[in-house]
């Protein structure tokens, strides 16, 4: 294999990792509520992968655009998700306080 090839090898695979971090975290978050996942830590995630989602756009990179924009979509799937969840949590506690 050529040095072009390992190149692209390993940035194929570093992409796929980090586009897939949130995906195990959104599965469990549907399951299991997520009351433990910070917004935080999300919002960070999504600014990192906005940032890297505009260089691939100014270097025309396509593979970057690609991992960064999937990356940006969990991101917001959890951001999302986290909201949600905690709407249903207070809606529930408020109708068991009224009752």
């Amino acid at each position: 294999m050529s040095v072009e090839h390992w190149k692209l090898l390993i940035g194929t695979t570093a992409a796929l990792c980090s586009t897939m971090t949130l995906l195990p975290q959104l599965l469990k978050m549907r399951r299991c509520g997520a009351r433990d996942l910070s917004y935080q830590m999300l919002y960070l995630y999504l600014v990192g992968v906005l940032l890297w989602l505009v260089y691939g756009m100014m270097m025309h990179s396509i593979p970057i655009m690609i991992s960064n924009a999937s990356g940006a979509c969990l991101a917001i799937a959890c951001i999302s998700r986290k909201w949600k969840s905690e709407k249903n949590d207070r809606s529930q506690n408020a109708t068991s306080i009224r009752v």
